[in-house]
């Protein structure tokens, strides 16, 4: 893994720093902590409790969260304890999988015909097969046969946790098929934010998982996949993003704790570093991309590590280029270069800027 291998040279070149059996970098936390190596290790708390109900059901409550997952592996009861709130609709279950047809007249592999969302099957095949407790978590293990394919998701509620967690391991072997899963909910959402492709029809949420195109690749997505996804009982903007990065970053073993490159202190609205690279052009050049995730203005001071501090920081385009268009809106105070050690970052909305340091 490339990163075990990045770990192990900077363990090499910072034998003094401290090192983290497991930890995880994300680019947004909550705790201003991005970017940096944070110990992954669950927080401890209450035991998460485990009951079978009469039904072949299973009950996982940790104290903030209680969720009814029943013997077809849906959940059909997600209670925020502390606000007394039942996220699921009266008769509805979240984490039902549905499967749509598929069969485009033209463009097999990019388009969608509308009347797919009216032909679709829900599967009903699903089974527990296991449900297990320790000391930070407890997970049902669900089994869905359908077709040629199989689905197993693993439903985990941890220890002092807020949110239901997700991970579905597909061995996917359908023909002109499109698979998605839905999540009705009792809320009202001004903003949606996922790492698959979705919709939003009244309270209904669907996930897009994979599809099953034969033209121009017959065996498209044909094999193994697996997906992570979480539901949120306390979702604010920053705590969804906090949970987003999280599922994206993976645990990495034996990681060396010191400053990032670079970061950034936020004054106002939401800024994020999404990236930090060297320039694709072997310059030696670090190129710095963010972005502003709120969908307001936001402010904020840019710091650099000793080793790149005397560097100068000047806006590009995407392609590291200094062809930036004129009409297009910029973060830096100048389109000139400026010193990178405390330069000021003004984000409009959405807005995605790439940066370059150079002559460090």
């Amino acid at each position: 893994m490339i990163a075990d291998s990045a770990c192990a040279v900077l363990r090499c070149a910072r034998p003094d720093a401290p090192v983290l059996e497991r930890a995880r970098i994300t680019e947004y936390r909550v705790d201003g902590n991005a970017w940096r190596a944070v110990p992954a290790e669950p927080v401890a708390g209450m035991q998460v409790s485990l009951t079978h109900t009469a039904t072949g059901g299973v009950i996982l409550s940790n104290g903030l969260v209680e969720t009814v997952i029943e013997p077809d592996g849906t959940v059909s009861s997600l209670k925020d304890v502390q606000a007394g709130r039942e996220l699921v609709p009266d008769g509805m279950k979240l984490g039902s999988y549905e499967l749509l047809k598929d069969e485009p007249s033209v463009w097999d592999a990019w388009e969608i015909e509308r009347d797919a969302f009216l032909r679709y099957e829900t599967l009903t095949s699903g089974c527990i097969i296991s449900a297990e407790t320790g000391d930070d978590e407890a997970y049902v293990v669900v089994r869905t046969k359908f077709g040629q394919s199989r689905i197993d998701t693993t439903i985990t509620l941890r220890s002092e946790a807020k949110q239901l967690d997700f991970a579905a391991h597909v061995d996917w072997h359908e023909r002109e098929r499109f698979l998605k899963v839905g999540f009705p909910l009792s809320v009202v959402a001004s903003i949606a934010t996922n790492g698959f492709t979705g919709r939003v029809n009244g309270t209904m949420f669907r996930l897009s998982l994979l599809s099953s195109p034969v033209f121009p690749d017959p065996k498209e997505d044909i094999g193994p996949h697996d997906f992570q996804w979480s539901v949120i009982l306390d979702a604010s903007l920053a705590r969804t993003l906090h949970a987003a990065a999280e599922l994206n970053a993976p645990i990495i073993g034996n990681v060396p704790v010191f400053d990032p490159l670079v970061s950034l202190e936020t004054v106002s609205g939401m800024p994020i570093i999404d990236w930090v690279k060297l320039a694709d052009d072997g310059s030696g050049d670090l190129v710095i991309r963010l972005y502003e995730a709120a969908g307001g203005h936001a402010e904020a001071m840019l710091h650099l590590t000793e080793a790149i501090g005397g560097g100068l920081i000047r806006e590009t385009d995407v392609m590291e280029g200094d062809g930036l268009p004129e009409d297009l809106p910029i973060c830096l105070e100048s389109r000139e270069p400026v010193p990178a050690q405390g330069a000021h970052i003004h984000l409009a909305p959405f807005q995605l800027a790439t940066l370059r340091i150079s002559h460090y």
